[in-house]
């Protein structure tokens, strides 16, 4: 047999908050190489309407941009948590995560395995509730209909 979710930890990687606060904690940092000074940003894909967290400029060309990452526990070490500041990608991907007809004023996302998109490097696929129930569609989809016993 095998394991369904393996070593995966349940946990969300990253978390948004409406005003604006993004928290990234150590494993999507280190999937990205992220540095204190880095820009992120997020792209969608128009076919699938996923979102991609990517670096848009490593520290010494992040001059003034925003969603610049910044370390949030000092130490001799390279910090575990790191966070930015962006509104718009804040509410952007609350937005996704939010039920129909709901107000949420924070999303706490888990990140995919990282890709490579051309145009922006190494990206990691967010997995925002739009996401999930599109994989979770297929996923159906794909198992098998078996009859059932009415007896």
């Amino acid at each position: 047999m095998t394991p369904i979710l393996g070593n995966q930890s349940r946990r969300h990687d990253i978390t948004f908050r409406f005003d604006g606060t993004i928290s990234i904690k150590a494993r999507p940092a280190r999937q990205l190489a992220l540095m204190p000074g880095d820009a992120i940003d997020i792209a969608k894909d128009p076919l699938t309407g996923d979102f991609y967290l990517f670096v848009a400029a490593r520290a010494d060309a992040a001059e003034g941009r925003s969603a610049r990452v910044a370390p949030v526990n000092h130490g001799p070490r390279q910090p575990h948590y790191l966070r930015a500041y962006s509104t718009s990608l804040a509410r952007t991907v609350i937005k996704a995560c939010k039920p129909p007809h709901f107000f949420i004023l924070e999303a706490e996302v888990r990140t995919g395995q990282p890709t490579d998109i051309p145009p922006y490097g190494t990206a990691l696929p967010l997995l925002t509730l739009q996401a999930q129930q599109r994989y979770a569609a297929e996923a159906k989809a794909l198992l098998p209909i078996s009859p059932v016993n009415s007896r």
